[in-house]
């Protein structure tokens, strides 16, 4: 048995870091509050002015989407599993 990723982790990492390479991707987050880590600080350009990113204290909303969001996201894609 071995110890170390799966095939498809080992292919989503190296996927995620080929990604940090072509600069498709500012960073990997391994969870939520490990993102909300590493954006902390970031400063962002939004409506012609620079925003500096606090999520010190950011608290999480989760939002289910409504029936119409779930149609558009499977008209959109097809192959994608319904929750």
């Amino acid at each position: 048995m071995s110890s170390g990723p799966s095939g498809s982790a080992r292919s989503s990492e190296s996927a995620a870091d080929e990604a940090l390479k072509l600069k498709v991707i500012d960073l990997v987050a391994t969870d939520l509050d490990d993102l909300l880590r590493q954006v902390n600080g970031r400063s962002i350009r939004m409506d012609g002015r620079t925003i500096t990113l606090d999520t010190t204290n950011a608290s999480i909303e989760r939002v289910e989407p409504d029936w119409r969001s779930r149609l558009l996201a499977v008209i959109g894609d097809p192959a994608s599993p319904t929750s």
